[in-house]
């Protein structure tokens, strides 16, 4: 397999040393071809190299983020690269870390274990090999959209169903999500079925667009798809006639949600 040119953007030298040498004990798949603290000398690094690979800090000094160098990019049509991203914020309702999930691109919480790097590159690896642009783009577009406009609502959302392949799903179109052990079920309108390759944890994300609601550890629901609920049964019926078990924590919720008396 070809060696992936590789820029590490990270405004912190600690930091990025600290990446640098995870990456020379631990990716031997990866060519270091250049290193930038700053986003200007990432966006310069980028012409001048035109890395297959990016490991990239999503936040940056003077409140710039990475978002800001894709964009600017773009308006170049010079986003054919690959991507992973890092964030020293929590997941949860980190909207930067929701709106990459929802783009199916990667992004590694600091401190960062040095395993899912070696698994994001290799995921990397794969999709660099496909030379899929035009879905890599499409993964990029998906992602400013949602930070310019916060709308999860009307934006399409990307799903990895197998090494290196993803599916393009309308929300909409989403019944429910189930955990299926190491995968999580996505059911749609008409009977389709899709296998996600994530945990359904993963998938938290889509409960940023208020019409996905976590009703129980295995099941995220598309509140849009439901015909009524029994809260004395605790049991959800659904507009394909399915019900499913609403757990006791997020009962209150969920009735507020449908609008029903608490």
């Amino acid at each position: 397999m070809k060696k992936l040119t590789t820029l590490i953007a990270e405004d912190s030298q600690e930091q990025l040393e600290l990446i640098r040498h995870l990456v020379e004990d631990h990716c031997p798949q990866v060519t270091v071809v250049a290193e930038a603290l700053t986003l200007e000398d990432a966006y310069i690094a980028i012409k001048q190299f035109q890395p297959d690979l990016v490991l990239l800090d999503v936040e940056f000094h003077a409140h710039e983020t990475s978002f800001n160098l894709l964009d600017r990019l773009k308006q170049e049509n010079e986003l054919s690269f690959q991507v992973v991203f890092f964030s020293g914020h929590a997941k949860e309702k980190n909207y930067a870390y929701s709106a990459l999930q929802y783009a199916a691109l990667q992004c590694l919480q600091k401190p960062i274990d040095y395993r899912l790097l070696v698994e994001a590159v290799e995921r990397a690896a794969l999709f660099a090999e496909a030379k899929n642009v035009v879905q890599l783009r499409a993964q990029y577009e998906v992602l400013m959209n949602l930070v310019k406009t916060r709308n999860f609502s009307d934006t399409p959302l990307f799903i990895r169903t197998s090494k290196g392949k993803w599916e393009n799903v309308n929300p909409d179109d989403i019944l429910y999500l189930k955990s299926a052990a190491t995968v999580t079920m996505i059911y749609l309108k008409g009977g389709k079925e899709i296998v996600g390759m994530e945990l359904i944890g993963y998938y938290e994300f889509l409960t940023e667009n208020p019409q996905f609601f976590r009703v129980h550890q295995s099941h995220i629901v598309n509140l849009k798809h439901v015909n009524s609920y029994d809260p004395k049964e605790r049991m959800l019926f659904l507009t394909n006639g399915e019900t499913l078990e609403v757990a006791r924590q997020p009962d209150r919720e969920l009735r507020k949600r449908l609008g029903m008396r608490l």
